[in-house]
């Protein structure tokens, strides 16, 4: 289902509307309307104005809970430069590519630099098109993009209010070649007439500060304009007038047309004086306001009556520079200020007939009450519009191109992240030729061939191989290579045997190779002979343990004993345990016996690392004194392996 949140951001209120279904049959799913608090500046490259703008288009987004996405935001015709062009190109991708050369010569107000271009085709001809361009300042398009975004509003697309305003009276039906709305008729009853070629349709939308106008003939549009007079005209001469701020004179402006009646300013409306309404000026009489200070009906009519005079002779102005139109057959009204009265009549003494309402909301889905429709409709045209671009009908125009393009998320990190990708494939590339280097260096240290090659055979017989390898593999392969070598231990047709597998192995199993080769040759040798040594040497260790093992079986026998020195002589030719055990008290001979016939014990043990005393072994050293004893040194030859 398609959707689209519409968000024209007018001086005085924010209208905001979600739209959910088909272009055909779209729903009203939400709508706000709600009032900017009146900014120091209605420029629309000032930062303040922009800032109150998106406040308040936030404040509408969650009064309503409309989500952030999906947003078209419209932006002010008056700000645009428009101009029509015939262009030799045909194909929207051809003209896009040359447009902003060819509006250069058009615009002197502004650089073409700083602007951003884009254009609605009105008619393609044989060789060239003819387009209507629009070209929007970057400044004021960036303040207020650069607002919203701070408060977490993105606008996807941003339209010309205009545009929208084109578009939501087509998709109404104000251009049918039948005439009027769906049944032909206006609000006197009186039947329109069929569109006939030069005759044209007006759509006007009339705001505080501005009045957007358009003309269509056949569908198509002709001309757009944005005139600077709105019903805000009025509330700036009471504003001058009473000393007042302009929301309290718009206030009282309401008021006075709505029941008729004058209305009193209270001492809170006065202008403030810090502000730019409340500076004093020397002429226009600019007071503060006091209690009782009150605006009669009287004076709201001349304010009207003045306004009516501008918007009369703009109108008017607009008219006579459409010098292709040969005649109006509707004028279709819509807007927060289309209540001012005597409008209609001003209306239709400049196009010649009588105005209608441009009528929306009867052809949506909605659940407003009627005092609500007859509030909201006039308000929200721009903003129904500008909802419906995604949908389809009239082709949006976009302003957000060049450095103001949208982007999604993933498209303002995707060149960051294509730098960091780059980084990564470099640094990969060269985390990669490090490891090759590494690997090329441990091959050549386990056993890399150095060279390796086949003498010629003659008949059935085969070359002999040569073979020659680095690293630890030449230490036990190569011929050359020493006592160290295989070659030095087999007989050719073995040495042989252990080449071939040597040189078919992978790098890395070479020495598993050799490994596993002689152990199964030395195992053949077991097996032929009968012969099989214990080649394991009894560890140093080991035998301090034996030893330990030994003291402590007879501990109890022992009695008062002290081991006074314990030397282990594991790395001489004639390997060697020596101590000296001091033991006192009655009968330490008989106990001195015991731990020599243990020690003797340990001797039979096959598995023990102790062979037998060395010659003179058992020293003895006996002491006088009130208790007797003696200190005796053992030294224990430990087992030698036999080759």
């Amino acid at each position: 289902m398609a959707k689209g949140v519409g968000l024209d951001a007018g001086e005085y209120e924010i209208k905001v509307v979600e739209l959910d279904g088909s272009y055909k049959k779209p729903r009203l799913a939400k709508v706000s309307v709600d009032r900017v608090s009146q900014p120091s500046s209605l420029s629309a490259d000032d930062p303040e104005h922009a800032a109150r703008e998106a406040e308040s288009a936030l404040q509408a987004l969650k009064g309503a809970n409309i989500a952030r996405d999906n947003v078209i935001l419209g932006f002010p015709c008056r700000e645009a430069v428009l101009r029509t062009l015939d262009v030799p190109f045909k194909g929207e991708d051809q003209i896009r590519k040359v447009i902003k050369f060819e509006v250069e010569d058009s615009i002197h107000s502004h650089s073409v630099d700083d602007m951003v271009v884009d254009f609605h085709t009105l008619e393609e001809m044989e060789t060239e098109t003819r387009v209507m361009v629009a070209a929007v300042p970057k400044h004021p398009l960036r303040v207020t993009l650069d607002e919203l975004e701070a408060l977490g509003i993105d606008p996807e697309i941003v339209d010309l209010d205009t545009m929208a305003l084109y578009r939501v009276a087509e998709w109404a039906g104000c251009f049918d070649t039948a005439g009027g709305d769906a049944e032909g008729d206006d609000d006197a009853g009186e039947t329109l007439p069929a569109t006939k070629d030069g005759r044209a349709r007006i759509v006007m939308d009339v705001g505080g500060r501005s009045t957007r106008v358009l003309a269509v003939i056949d569908g198509q549009i002709v001309d757009m304009r944005a005139l600077r007079v709105g019903v805000d005209g009025i509330a700036d001469e009471v504003a001058a007038a009473k000393g007042v701020s302009l929301p309290a004179a718009r206030e009282a402006v309401f008021s006075v047309f709505e029941s008729g009646q004058s209305y009193e300013f209270k001492t809170g409306d006065s202008a403030d004086p810090d502000g730019e309404d409340g500076e004093e000026r020397e002429s226009g009489g600019l007071v503060a306001a006091s209690s009782g200070n009150a605006v009669s009906t009287t004076e709201i009519s001349s304010a009207a009556t003045e306004l009516l005079r501008r918007i009369h002779r703009e109108l008017m102005r607009f008219v006579a520079s459409m010098q292709s139109i040969e005649g109006i057959d509707a004028v279709y009204v819509t807007g927060g200020g289309a209540f001012l009265p005597g409008l209609d009549e001003v209306i239709g003494d400049v196009f010649g007939c009588k105005p209608q309402p441009l009528a929306i909301l009867d052809k949506l889905t909605h659940n407003l009450d009627p005092d609500e429709v007859d509030w909201i409709e006039p308000r929200i045209a721009v903003a129904i519009g500008l909802a419906l671009g995604p949908m389809g009908g009239i082709q949006s125009m976009q302003f957000r191109r060049e450095e103001l393009a949208f982007q999604r998320g993933f498209d303002r990190i995707k060149f960051p992240l294509a730098i960091a990708c780059m980084f990564a494939v470099f640094l990969l590339a060269i985390v990669g030729l490090r490891q090759m280097y590494r690997v090329d260096a441990l091959a050549e240290e386990y056993g890399k061939t150095y060279q390796i090659k086949r003498t010629e055979g003659s008949g059935r017989a085969k070359g002999s191989l040569k073979a020659e390898f680095h690293g630890y593999t030449a230490l036990l392969i190569n011929e050359k290579a020493g006592k160290y070598s295989a070659f030095e231990y087999l007989d050719r047709k073995q040495y042989r045997q252990l080449l071939e597998k040597v040189a078919e192995a992978d790098t890395f199993d070479r020495l598993r190779v050799v490994h596993k080769y002689m152990q199964k040759l030395v195992k053949d040798q077991r097996e032929e002979t009968g012969i099989y040594e214990d080649l394991q040497l009894p560890s140093g260790f080991e035998a301090l343990a034996r030893f330990c093992q030994v003291i402590a079986n007879v501990e109890q026998e022992l009695g008062s004993f002290v081991v006074m020195t314990l030397d282990l002589a594991a790395n001489r030719k004639l390997r060697t345990l020596s101590f000296k055990i001091a033991v006192r008290g009655e009968g330490y001979r008989g106990r001195l016996a015991k731990l020599t016939s243990a020690l003797e014990a340990e001797f039979e043990d096959p598995g023990s690392p102790f062979g037998e005393f060395a010659p003179a072994g058992r020293g003895e050293d006996p002491y006088q004194g009130e208790v007797l004893g003696v200190i005796k040194e053992f030294k224990i030859v430990l087992k030698e392996v036999r080759r």
